[in-house]
């Protein structure tokens, strides 16, 4: 008896002994793992402390951490865009559409060469030459992004032209979204007094509160345009006798001859127009309607929806228009020749139109079918006060 409890007693140790040698194995295995590699020491031999390894080959990929979801709508619109990414249609990239006459190079004054009647209702001051050119608030794009997203753009064509296109939105919330965009051509052109210089600037922003009621939208929008005017070739026959195929070297009917010069960062003039315009506008609106939900049986959570019915809509703009037309270098034979004007007697010419817009739009607005906000009926009235000045 007393053999057998002894054996017993030393089985016991023995089980100990293995339980706690393989408690030990298991706490290194996962030093080792945290580790990334044992226990090292330093030049002393003390031991060095744990660096927890921060990359696992083993771990799982979230397939969603390089995607992002974009879309975007335009102003005073409700249908949702996706971003166009294909070059089916290259013309799209740049301002000037294809059906469209400029002066003899990018950047120049332009018409359509298709039937397209100006529609738009109110006050126009009558100067479109560089409207294919223009940030307006019809083609500002309000975007809803999961990731910041950025579009830069640049294209080098010949006599150094240059047009550089810049684009960045994100959201700081989800219901807050800003995005801002910037345009710039420059072009020398080939022939005297053709030189052309383009700056656009756009800033939006749109915001609403989590409950869908109330929502709030700016628009800043600046552009500038700079082209010079030679008013076609005093004698078109020269071309077919040019030395080094340069059409530079011909004359002008406008402009004096010897100050011209195709670097393509100047951006000054001495014969042609320079235009300006800038807008500012701040709509905001409160909504009346139906609150529902939808419950989503991916997530298992219900998501709260809102339908508006009733809108009332109060919209400020701002806007303010210079155009300017500058000779700097008047040769009066010349006006008088190739297109039959007789001026006063003086060496600088500057006409100068500018206008200001101030309006005040208070709008009540009711969708008949709440899932469809193309559809409304509305009702409202507009404030406008309008100021011009003309100096010769």
């Amino acid at each position: 008896m007393k053999f057998s409890a002894l054996i017993k007693t030393t089985l016991f140790i023995v089980g100990i002994f293995m339980l706690q040698t393989y408690a030990d194995a298991q706490r290194t295995i996962e030093i080792d793992r945290n580790a990334g590699g044992g226990v090292g020491t330093d030049n002393q031999g003390r031991p060095l402390p744990f660096r927890k390894k921060t990359g696992d080959s083993l771990q799982k990929r979230d397939k969603y951490a390089d995607s992002i979801t974009i879309f975007f709508k335009y102003y005073d619109s409700s249908a949702i865009r996706k971003l166009d990414s294909s070059i089916n249609d290259f013309a799209k990239r740049f301002s000037q559409p294809y059906y469209y006459q400029n002066n003899g190079n990018y950047g120049t004054a332009s018409r359509s060469l298709l039937f397209n009647p100006l529609m738009k209702a109110g006050w126009d001051a009558g100067f479109h030459q560089f409207d294919v050119y223009d940030y307006t608030l019809e083609n500002t794009r309000f975007f809803q992004t999961t990731r910041p997203y950025t579009e830069l753009a640049y294209v080098l064509a010949s006599k150094a032209e240059q047009t550089i296109n810049v684009l960045h939105t994100q959201n700081k919330k989800s219901n807050f979204n800003f995005a801002f965009e910037y345009r710039f051509i420059n072009s020398p052109g080939s022939y005297k007094s053709q030189n052309n210089n383009h700056n656009n600037i756009r800033f939006n922003a749109a915001y609403n509160t989590l409950n869908r009621k109330y929502a709030a939208t700016i628009i800043l929008i600046s552009n500038k345009h700079i082209s010079s005017e030679n008013g076609g070739l005093r004698d078109a026959s020269f071309l077919d006798s040019l030395s080094f195929n340069n059409p530079f070297q011909l004359e002008t009917r406008l402009g004096a001859s010897g100050i011209f010069s195709q670097n393509p960062f100047n951006t000054t003039i001495s014969t042609g127009n320079q235009y300006k315009n800038t807008t500012v506008l701040l709509k905001h609106y409160f909504d009346i309607g139906k609150k529902d939900s939808v419950f989503n049986s991916h997530d298992s959570v219900y998501q709260k929806i809102f339908y508006s019915r009733f809108r009332l809509q109060h919209t400020f703009k701002f806007s303010n228009y210079n155009y300017e037309f500058i000779d700097k270098n008047v040769i009066d034979t010349n006006y008088k020749k190739y297109f039959g004007l007789i001026l006063p007697n003086n060496n600088i010419i500057n006409l100068k139109n500018k206008w200001s817009i101030v309006e005040n739009d208070i709008s009540i607005i009711t969708f008949p079918d709440k899932n469809n906000h193309a559809q409304f009926l509305k009702a409202g009235a507009v404030i406008q006060n309008i100021k011009g000045l003309l100096i010769l």
